[in-house]
């Protein structure tokens, strides 16, 4: 029974991480057609963020939050205002974003790198200990992150339904030359979905560090992960890579558990390869064609 619910805990904590990562991807896909793959970099950014002003400033533990939020929407309008604006609308727009990210995404890392070195550390942002229910010992941390990633996810899905703000992403999602028409302004839109999204990948590097170390390329793992699971689940589809995402997790760990350490991503890319043989287009993805 222990080893059950902490297969369940902690595979619906990690699953939790690749969903915000996810999230991340899966927003701006759906919004502006780019995969961001400086994912990693921003996920890296919010991490050391938290760190430094903890360790360095003093700020409480749990303060750590913030810096990580605000090193995130500001990554996601320096991506902006550096790459996407200037390449958007133009000719071989979506492979030029791909190499132009991954080269961000290396130049971050680097930086991070040669400045606060490559050495770990441990995130201050993290709960020790355990508790106990229904006679089973659950560790605080993962099921921290749980809840962290589920009111994230909530919360996000609560401010494109419900406000004002949501409702215009949805409509340059959808349509942006309609919603240009109707007087939405669209860059102003693409700023907001690009902070947005920083903020989600910068708060998940902080929450995934919490788990483990910090390191200069610690989002790099992550981001392959997302990417598959966005693949997966068909990109542009929120809710079901964020359901992907909390079943990848679920298979990874119990794999782990189970069978050894070095299996769980090895099963899981092999049932992401099966899965995109079957449905090139993912599971919750559509097929779409175009006359010529």
């Amino acid at each position: 029974m222990a080893l059950l619910v902490g297969i369940l805990l902690n595979g619906l904590a990690v699953g939790s991480m690749y969903a915000m990562g996810t999230i991340s991807l899966s927003m701006i896909w759906g919004s502006l057609g780019m995969l961001n793959l400086a994912h990693g970099a921003i996920l890296s950014l919010g991490a050391y963020a938290s760190f430094l002003m903890v360790v360095s400033v003093g700020l409480p533990w749990w303060a750590g939050v913030v810096p990580a939020a605000a090193i995130g929407a500001l990554a996601g309008l320096a991506l902006y205002g550096g790459i996407v604006r200037w390449l958007y609308a133009k000719p071989n727009f979506a492979i030029n974003t791909v190499i132009a990210t991954i080269a961000l995404s290396a130049l971050v890392q680097n930086a991070i790198n040669v400045t606060l070195g490559a050495e770990a550390h441990l995130q201050p942002f993290s709960f020790d200990g355990s508790f106990h229910a229904a006679g089973v010992a659950i560790r605080w941390q993962p099921f921290v992150v749980l809840l962290s990633a589920c009111a994230m996810t909530t919360l996000i899905s609560v401010l494109l339904s419900r406000t004002t703000a949501g409702r215009a992403i949805r409509a340059v999602s959808q349509q942006c030359d309609a919603a240009a028409l109707m007087g939405v302004s669209v860059s102003t839109v693409y700023i907001q979905i690009m902070m947005i999204a920083g903020v989600v990948s910068a708060v998940s590097g902080l929450l995934l560090t919490g788990m483990t170390t910090i390191y200069p390329t610690v989002g790099a793992d992550p981001t392959i992960k997302a990417l598959i699971i966005c693949c997966v689940a068909g990109l542009g589809s929120l809710w079901g890579a964020t359901g992907m995402a909390l079943l990848f997790g679920l298979i990874e760990v119990a794999v782990q558990y189970l069978i050894g350490a070095r299996f769980g991503f090895t099963i899981t890319l092999a049932l992401s390869i099966c899965i995109l043989v079957w449905r090139p287009y993912g599971l919750f993805g559509s097929a779409t064609g175009a006359r010529l």
